[in-house]
């Protein structure tokens, strides 16, 4: 099997609002525009209300405690590996994950008096559990394939250049990438390393020997700028999978963070590199939820 081929996989739902068929109009294209592929569709939900018991929503206390950890963990990483010791634009990152830790915490506490909170908190936990456990499930079924590589699209990613991105998948899996340190590789836009303060987070650029405009810039530090397009190496996705499944599967830690944790961990037992994640730049992905 050749370097390039590639495991399609999209996470949509009948329920969202960027659901169009069950073979989404954008990854329609993409599959039939990319050779040696196959696809998988996870369209329904892996975790129902019923699933969820009025115990384990009130036990999220201790995964808001967890994510408000990872938060400061990632923005800690940015600090330290980027040397970004600008004052003011950090003491408006640490507001924010002070913000959302509180919202977070005081509408769960709120929920234990008022019906209508506990509703919001509950639909908030099952929606943030089943995109992980969506996500992990098509990591789980790329594992099955014979692909080198596996793509994994939230439903929320558009299309403008597909030649461009058809371009950019074959240098993030060719030969010299894969022989890189590099796991997984982010491919759409949603916020720039500037409003991240990722300005300095770059540790090397690979350039694509036929496309100079065309790189993958290596982080000195794995931090997820969004999973709502990322490419992995299958063999990498069986540390991964393994990592994520020993967190809880109900949880309102949002995927993004899980797996920010999970190569947390994966690096302190050195089983991963430091410089293990990439981003293609430009990035081709358009995150619709942000940009749409």
């Amino acid at each position: 099997m050749p370097d390039e081929s590639i495991h399609f996989a999209l996470l949509t739902h009948s329920k969202s609002k960027y659901f169009e068929n069950l073979r989404h109009a954008n990854f329609d294209l993409l599959i039939k525009s990319y050779e040696n592929n196959s696809f998988n569709i996870q369209s329904n939900n892996i975790i129902s209300d019923e699933d969820i018991s009025r115990i384990q929503v009130f036990s999220q206390i201790l995964d808001i405690f967890i994510l408000f950890k990872s938060m400061i963990v990632v923005r800690s990483n940015i600090i330290r590996y980027s040397k970004s010791f600008f004052f003011l634009f950090n003491l408006k990152q640490a507001g924010s994950i002070v913000y959302n830790f509180l919202f977070l915490l005081i509408t769960l506490c709120l929920s234990v008096f008022s019906l209508k909170f506990y509703r919001h908190f509950r639909k908030n936990l099952i929606r943030q559990s089943n995109i992980s456990a969506g996500h992990i499930n098509l990591m789980k079924l790329s594992l099955k394939s014979d692909n080198r590589h596996a793509l994994i699209l939230e439903d929320d990613f558009l299309i403008q250049d597909i030649e461009a991105i058809i371009r950019m998948l074959k240098f993030a899996t060719s030969a010299e990438i894969s022989k890189s340190n590099i796991q997984l590789v982010n491919l759409s836009k949603s916020f720039s390393y500037l409003e991240l303060g990722f300005q300095n987070f770059v540790g090397s650029s690979i350039k694509n020997s036929t496309n100079q405009n065309c790189t993958i810039d290596v982080l000195k530090y794995p931090v997820t700028n969004t999973v709502c397009a990322t490419l992995y190496k299958t063999d990498f996705l069986i540390k991964l999978t393994w990592e994520l499944e020993s967190q809880k599967q109900i949880s309102i830690i949002p995927i993004d963070h899980k797996i920010n944790i999970a190569l947390n961990k994966l690096i302190k037992k050195g089983l991963i590199d430091k410089e293990c994640y990439g981003s293609s730049n430009p990035s081709l992905f358009i995150q619709g939820s942000i940009h749409g």
